[in-house]
């Protein structure tokens, strides 16, 4: 593998420093559920599913406390909008497959957001789904 820009290498090493945030945290959140009484696979398949760190926590919170669902669609899409704001720098020209349309906002996390308005500026859609999917993974 060569670190050149758009290749997995480089966005293993664009994406380390964030990944040293998701470790403690998704540490944190397996604790959180098991503690609120949830099996212990679930908290990396709610991390998969539901990918949003501050709305993993609260829903495992919500369900564990009997949260209607209503009152968990509140809570998320109040929680959640401040991605609306993303959107006016994200860069959706380089979303061209039907795939990347799909999956660049869904993957869009704060931390995915820092890097691809940072320095990494990625520039073709690969690069962006590569920092997007090595985040998510």
């Amino acid at each position: 593998m060569t670190s050149e820009k758009g290749s997995l290498a480089w966005a293993l090493r664009v994406t380390v420093p964030v990944a040293m945030g998701y470790l403690p945290l998704g540490m944190a959140f397996g604790a959180y559920s098991v503690s609120l009484g949830f099996a212990p696979h679930l908290a990396p398949l709610t991390a998969l599913v539901v990918f949003a760190g501050s709305i993993e926590f609260l829903l495992v919170g919500l369900v564990a406390a009997s949260a209607g669902l209503a009152q968990i669609t509140v809570t998320t899409l109040l929680v959640n909008a401040r991605h609306v704001f993303y959107g006016f720098s994200y860069p959706t020209h380089l979303l061209r497959t039907p795939f990347a349309r799909f999956y660049g906002p869904y993957a869009l996390t704060d931390e995915a957001y820092a890097l691809i308005t940072s320095g990494v500026r990625p520039t073709t859609e690969r690069e962006l789904m590569l920092i997007q999917g090595v985040s998510h993974l």
